[in-house]
């Protein structure tokens, strides 16, 4: 893949159920909105720390409005996610998907 291959849309699907629709218009400018899963029609938009580990893989990381901490490790030519979620308490849950490009 390219070096841009990281911007534009996706779909994310994690194990056990939740669909997510991202699209990454900038290193850092990332809007995710969840079509499927516990929180069906939640979006916002976020500022992502991203860096390429390899090309093809990138780790991103951003902590949301409700203090929710996500990190990823994204290969995009595998078409795999792999997530850990910091719930505000200090919760963690780890999440492993897929990553279809849309657009």
């Amino acid at each position: 893949m390219t070096a841009l291959q990281h911007l534009g849309t996706f779909i994310y699907r994690y194990a056990g159920g939740p669909v997510y629709e991202v699209r990454a218009d900038s290193d850092t400018a990332l809007h995710w909105r969840c079509l499927e899963g516990d929180d069906q029609g939640r979006a916002a938009q976020e500022v992502a720390h991203r860096v390429a580990v390899r090309p093809g893989v990138h780790f991103l990381s951003w902590v949301e409005a409700d203090g929710l901490v996500v990190t990823q490790v994204v290969d995009f030519d595998a078409g795999t996610v792999n997530c850990v979620l910091v719930i505000p308490g200090g919760e963690r849950l780890v999440l492993q998907g897929t990553v279809e490009r849309v657009r």
